[in-house]
């Protein structure tokens, strides 16, 4: 479709032109036939996933769907983003095992992605079901990873202008279950932000240490060389 030089043309458009003859296409390819196009393999079956994850549903998985699987081919990857999590009974403080209390609680299932897709999903305003933040008093140190700091890289040298007011971006992110980050360059405080927030510093040295603590008491780390000119 379209002119033969390649130029475009305001008459004619996709929907108006292109999309009639594609169904004309496909409804002259033997539309209302019986025969199907291919027999289905035999090691070809359906069997139950998690609608959000695609792995198999665990106990906590609540919308299921079908999907197809080859046999001992596919995955058989049982689904964890779904983790029961024990709040106080109104659900405005999380607590942990080493914090949790005799009575007045609760457990309630919640969805905990993946730190960059958390990130993603504040950023872009994309609203999902957040664990409340974590009790306050707690002081159980949690073993599990730490933050995943985004930004600044190991990976890069960072060349900045001398005697310039160029800032470096912090970023990091958390899973849904953490509220707080508290960031640190070369073992002096520096400030607090929410994961997934940026925050810009202004370096003055060439070697740079950065340390993101969670408010659950971990950490990542990352060294970063600076290079003026």
């Amino acid at each position: 479709m379209g002119n033969f030089n390649g130029v475009g043309s305001p008459n004619l458009s996709g929907a108006e032109v292109a999309v009639p003859l594609l169904f004309d296409l496909f409804n002259a390819i033997d539309y209302n036939s019986d025969l199907k196009w291919f027999e289905i393999p035999a090691n070809l079956y359906k069997r139950k996933v998690c609608s959000e994850s695609g792995l198999l549903p665990s106990n906590y998985c609540t919308n299921i769907t079908f999907d197809f699987a080859i046999s001992d081919k596919s995955h058989n990857e049982v689904c964890n983003l779904h983790k029961p999590v024990y709040v106080n009974l109104d659900e405005t403080i999380q607590y942990c095992t080493g914090c949790v209390p005799s009575s007045q609680y609760k457990k309630v299932v919640y969805p905990v992605y993946e730190p960059e897709l958390t990130v993603w999903f504040s950023q872009n305003k994309y609203d999902f079901n957040l664990p409340p933040s974590h009790n306050s008093e707690c002081t159980a140190k949690f073993a599990a990873e730490g933050p995943k700091i985004l930004s600044p890289s190991e990976d890069y040298e960072y060349l900045l202008e001398e005697n310039s007011t160029q800032e470096i971006l912090l970023l990091a992110a958390s899973d849904s279950r953490v509220k707080t980050h508290y960031w640190y360059i070369n073992g002096k405080y520096y400030s607090k932000s929410k994961p997934g927030e940026r925050i810009f510093f202004q370096p003055q040295e060439k070697e740079l240490k950065i340390t993101c603590l969670d408010d659950k008491g971990r950490d990542g780390k990352v060294s970063v060389n600076i290079k003026f000119y």
